[in-house]
């Protein structure tokens, strides 16, 4: 009774609401509240589970994630070690290059020098031989 005291007692009841009123038991809002908070209990436990879910998933993402990092953590360290063997390999060869051109130079040299020899030994010869022609 109380209810219908406190609607009469509002400035916009009228008598439409007060013969709603009458039709209001005191078992029937006993049974509205109960529908209405078993309905709360339930849309709160639907966003406790749906709130669990998004953590698990942001978990699972920022697991994701982290390993990423570390992939491309490891791809950048290999990709630098590669990078310096090709550095190293590069030199090796332009030393060897460099060696190759001397040595080629050297040899040239060395046969030039021997076919200065020769040619040498061979005008000493002619010589030799000129000579003992005008002997004779």
């Amino acid at each position: 009774m109380e209810v219908e005291d406190y609607l009469q007692s509002l400035p916009s009841a009228s008598s439409s609401s007060t013969s709603m009123l009458s039709a209001y038991t005191m078992e029937g809002v006993i049974q509205f509240l109960i529908r209405e908070t078993t309905k709360i209990e339930r849309e709160r436990e639907q966003w406790r589970d749906e709130r669990q879910q998004l953590l698990m998933g942001l978990s699972r993402l920022e697991s994701k994630k982290k390993s990423q990092e570390n992939l491309i953590h490891s791809l950048l360290r290999r990709i630098k070690m590669l990078e310096y063997s090709l550095d190293q390999e590069r030199e090796k060869i332009s030393k060897a290059k460099n060696k190759e051109g001397e040595s080629q130079k050297e040899m040239e040299i060395v046969e030039e020098e021997e076919e200065e020899e020769i040619s040498e030994d061979k005008q000493n010869q002619i010589e030799q031989q000129v000579e003992k022609e005008k002997k004779e």
